[in-house]
């Protein structure tokens, strides 16, 4: 899996707000068009992008649901992490896949930060 790819400075161009008065740093074409080809997907229900200090930087839900989605999932993912290198040592978790009634929810560690992806099920 290739790095996310945010820049960690920017004039501000290319930031989108996560509530009123915060903004995320911009994403790298490349990987602003995977995200923009995921989230035009209709089952897709929303994505979200972690940093390393387990806050919200990119979102298209509600900043406190975003934060709350995160903070949840982080702590599985680090449970999950722990799990996989208890198993054998020399493996990674690579995706962290959750399956509901309703919705999956996949959530993929990147040197330390978290990208979610909520998508509906087909049945």
């Amino acid at each position: 899996m290739k790095k996310l790819g945010i820049e960690s400075v920017g004039d501000g161009a290319g930031f989108k707000p996560l509530t009123s008065g915060s903004t995320f740093p911009p994403l790298t074409a490349e990987v602003e068009e995977t995200f923009q080809r995921v989230e035009a997907n209709r089952s897709v229900i929303g994505t979200i992008i972690a940093n390393a200090d387990g806050l919200p930087v990119r979102s298209t839900f509600e900043s406190s649901k975003a934060a709350r989605y995160v903070g949840i999932l982080g702590h599985l993912t680090t449970m999950a992490t722990s799990t996989v290198r208890d198993i054998d040592p020399q493996n990674d978790l690579t995706v962290l896949r959750i399956g509901t009634k309703n919705q999956e929810i996949m959530v993929a560690p990147e040197s330390g930060s978290l990208v979610i992806v909520l998508q509906r099920c087909d049945g």
